[in-house]
């Protein structure tokens, strides 16, 4: 108790006598730094500080910014190699097919999101300008990237969902039957989830490192407003809507439809 006191008497009376300290001494101490500031060698080593402390907050941003970006994007996509079984009655043994459904759409909403900021970047152009057009009523060549991104990722999240829970299909048997021994299929089988797992994480992943340090590029550049507004949609917010809209259903039923496929041919390894 008598150590606690003390700790809160120092952390106020400390901040009051540096500030006396530099109040008063600031005609003794004014003379000492401007003196210094005329050194060539003290100049340098000021803007090399500066330069460290600059470097230190870019990687600690980038620490940062990489770990939410795992925490994101891995778990969910290792939730989409676990499948359990079919089953309405006991949910703590299996769960319904709604259950299913909703829970994918879930993981599939979040994972669509990182995976339209990298289809957009890397298919629209990164030199040349861009006008924004609120009321364009013609399709622009950011608005054909959005058309293609929207049908390309519900497709791509599908093809996780399905190679990440091998069945017996026409997808993954052929692979199971020519590499599998009769012996150890089951381990390859876990082997093979872990592998699709991880080849799809670490694709999406280093893409979306890959499109942080190009923002951060033209950040730096003080062009980052100039690398933005070119993914501005062109058309009008009606048409933007029901583009959204559609995709959503679209997402929904490619969502549905693999569910529906991993219970008409349920995967070898099931919890």
């Amino acid at each position: 108790m008598v150590y606690s006191n003390r700790k809160n008497t120092f952390c106020v009376i400390f901040p009051v006598l540096i500030i006396l300290i530099c109040w008063f001494g600031y005609p003794y101490i004014s003379p000492i730094f401007s003196n210094m500031l005329q050194n060539p060698f003290f100049i340098l080593l000021i803007a090399c500080i500066e330069l460290l402390g600059v470097y230190l907050l870019l990687a600690l941003l980038s620490a940062f910014i990489f770990f939410v970006f795992i925490w994101s994007v891995f778990p969910s996509i290792s939730q989409l190699g676990v499948y359990k079984k079919l089953n309405t009655e006991d949910p703590l043994n299996g769960e319904s097919l709604g259950t299913k459904i909703k829970k994918i759409y879930k993981i599939n909403f979040i994972l669509s999101i990182f995976l339209m900021i990298v289809i957009l970047y890397f298919l629209y152009p990164s030199t040349g300008t861009t006008t924004f057009d609120s009321t364009a009523t013609t399709f622009s060549e950011i608005d054909h990237i959005y058309i293609l991104a929207f049908a390309f990722v519900p497709a791509f999240l599908l093809s996780i969902r399905v190679l990440a829970n091998p069945t017996k299909n026409v997808f993954s048997s052929p692979i199971i039957n020519y590499y599998a021994h009769p012996a150890d299929k089951k381990e390859f089988i876990k082997s093979f989830k872990k592998d699709v797992i991880s080849f799809y994480a670490a694709l999406i992943m280093a893409a979306i490192i890959f499109f942080y340090l190009k923002i951060m590029q033209a950040q730096l550049n003080n062009q980052l407003e100039e690398e933005l507004i070119k993914f501005y949609p062109q058309i009008d917010s009606i048409a933007l809507c029901i583009l959204i809209v559609t995709y959503f259903i679209i997402l929904l039923i490619t969502t549905a439809f693999g569910e529906w496929f991993l219970t008409k041919f349920p995967p070898y390894e099931r919890l």
